[in-house]
């Protein structure tokens, strides 16, 4: 009797299968940029609502050393409707600044004050803005008003 020896056959993968998986994991990675952009955006508009908050201490302080935002020499407010960089007392305020800016796209804080009420605006990264004013209200509903100096 004679007998034949065949080769065991090797199991491979189809080319159908390897396009599958290529497909799976090409949306995968979709979605981990995808989720990954969001996470950034949130970051950024997190540390642009953090660097406000510090602003209404800022504001607070101005306000308790001078009895007013628009103090000479001591003002919340540059002329030109953004945070007084200048402020001497305050350099805190031009860091601030420098830090919203580098988080929204160079987009400066804008900020409206008289001797007893301030509101102060921001650009977030998502969609919106940021407002923070004298009440303490703080939303991303409204924008600076320069008439009342409140986020309406």
């Amino acid at each position: 009797m004679l007998r034949v020896i065949c080769p065991k056959k090797t199991k491979s993968f189809t080319l159908i299968e390897l396009l599958l998986v290529l497909t799976i994991i090409g949306l995968l990675a979709a979605l981990i940029l995808t989720m990954l952009s969001i996470a950034k955006r949130r970051a950024l508009d997190g540390g642009i609502k953090a660097n406000l908050s510090q602003i209404r201490q800022e504001a607070n302080l101005i306000y308790t050393e001078s009895n007013s935002y628009i103090a000479p020499g001591n003002e919340l407010c540059a002329p030109d409707n953004t945070l007084n960089e200048n402020n001497p007392d305050h350099p805190n305020l031009a860091r601030i600044e420098q830090e919203v800016m580098k988080r929204n796209g160079q987009q400066p804080v804008i900020c409206h004050a008289t001797t007893d009420k301030y509101c102060v605006q921001s650009n977030l990264v998502s969609d919106g803005n940021l407002c923070i004013d004298f009440t303490g209200k703080v939303t991303t509903e409204a924008t600076c008003s320069p008439s009342a100096f409140e986020c309406l």
